[in-house]
């Protein structure tokens, strides 16, 4: 992948860093380990010119921008931090939100959980409230 496809697909990311035979790691130390095993031990610091900040609305949404910015955590630690945002979450909208791109099965499968509970509480409430709206009706 080439350094603009790189920025390309992660806008935000502020470097990478590439190893002699063209492997491109997030963390120097991974690109260290691969090129111990490499003949050429060289190491290229990529720097992207111009990074753009992560978007966010909601202090959810900022927890899942910050899962995915946080290069010291494995995709499945991301992936749980994006889940526990989403389990927060208290409306359809910001969960359909959080979900927009989202690629992650687990992500996506706790997003649907999220939003059947989020209606089901709705619609508990409201039949809560027809019921309290209700007269009452004893037989005398």
């Amino acid at each position: 992948m080439s350094k603009d496809q790189v920025f390309e697909k992660q806008p935000s990311l502020e470097r990478y860093f590439k190893t002699s035979d063209g492997k491109e790691f997030y963390k120097h130390h991974h690109a260290k380990m691969h090129a111990d095993g490499l003949k050429d031990k060289k190491i290229e610091e990529v720097v992207n010119p111009s990074p753009k900040p992560i978007e966010v609305s909601t202090p959810q949404a900022k927890t899942v921008a910050n899962a995915n910015a946080n290069e010291e955590l494995t995709p499945m630690q991301k992936a749980q931090l994006r889940v526990d945002a989403i389990n927060a979450m208290q409306t359809v909208d910001e969960v359909e939100s959080a979900l927009v791109g989202e690629t992650a099965k687990t992500v996506k499968a706790a997003g649907e959980e999220r939003i059947k509970a989020l209606q089901a509480s709705k619609a508990n409430d409201a039949d809560k409230k027809d019921a309290a709206t209700e007269p009452n009706q004893d037989k005398e």
